[in-house]
């Protein structure tokens, strides 16, 4: 199994923020709620990380399948849920 770079972990946290910031934003218009943004914690970072490098598809430039826009996607999906 290869190794998540720091680099690469600290991108897909930063798409996963950004996600969910957009999320956030579409529920605090459709609930005219606004809300504080919680922390992930440590075990929730550790996931992700684990998640990420299940799917080299997600950051592993050598990998024929990082360059299908749809298998990415789906990867994403996976991780999403």
């Amino acid at each position: 199994m290869r190794k998540v770079s720091i680099h690469s972990a600290k991108i897909a946290l930063a798409i996963s923020r950004s996600a969910n910031r957009k999320r956030k934003s579409k529920a605090t218009v459709e609930n005219g709620k606004s809300g504080k943004s919680r922390r992930w914690c440590d075990a929730e970072v550790d996931r992700l990380i684990e998640l990420l490098e299940e799917r080299p598809c997600l950051w592993d430039v050598f990998c024929k399948e990082y360059h299908v826009r749809e298998k990415r996607e789906r990867a994403y999906e996976e991780i999403e849920n």
